[in-house]
């Protein structure tokens, strides 16, 4: 169950001084997204006339900021806590908003935690694409099909014309592709230059 230690009420004075320790820069450290985003929100309420733009005109950053850590405030409080205890980053906690129901928004954020973010971010949209799968089953399936990194090294070698043909002419009597051919004989030379 997630915990409400994290909820806060501030004034308008204290909000500012969190956006302007935090947002522009300053080496203010031990703030909570979560306090940044009641921050933004209290900021924002206090300010209607103005828009989210203007408002991070006055703070260096973007008005997509300002919407990310304002939106924080919509999530429900189990998300609150992951973000809170730094398990969910603001750009997961973005991401997450592109799944309308709420219950299914807590499923995939429950998973989502110790995971990298390109990975996280993967597994949101093939849960919003398949909303009939568990939240277990989407990420089992989106780990599985993590593309496997192959290590090659390629080695150039300037043939002539001739040569080439001669080298081509070789793997196709023994049914061998260029590659399969050229493999073979490097290892032939690496083994011949080992005696």
């Amino acid at each position: 169950m997630a915990t409400k230690t994290w909820l806060f009420k501030m004034n308008l004075k204290e909000a500012e001084a969190i956006l302007i320790s935090k947002l522009k820069g300053s080496k203010f450290k031990g703030i909570s997204l979560v306090k940044i985003a009641e921050a933004v929100k209290t900021v924002v309420e206090h300010n209607k006339k103005f828009s989210r733009k203007k408002i991070g005109k006055k703070y260096d950053v973007s008005r997509s900021i300002i919407d990310a850590f304002y939106r924080i405030n919509d999530h429900p409080i189990e998300i609150k806590d992951f973000i809170n205890k730094e398990l969910i980053g603001l750009d997961i906690s973005t991401k997450l908003f592109t799944l309308k129901d709420k219950k299914r928004r807590v499923e995939i954020a429950k998973i989502l935690v110790g995971l990298p973010e390109n990975t996280s971010r993967k597994i949101i949209e093939y849960a919003n694409k398949n909303p009939k799968l568990s939240a277990e089953k989407c990420k089992q399936i989106v780990l599985k099909s993590k593309t496997k990194t192959a290590n090659f090294h390629l080695i150039v070698i300037p043939l002539l014309k001739e040569e080439f043909l001669n080298f081509h002419k070789t793997a196709s009597q023994r049914k061998l592709s260029i590659e399969q051919a050229a493999k073979l004989a490097l290892l032939k030379w690496s083994q011949k230059c080992k005696s």
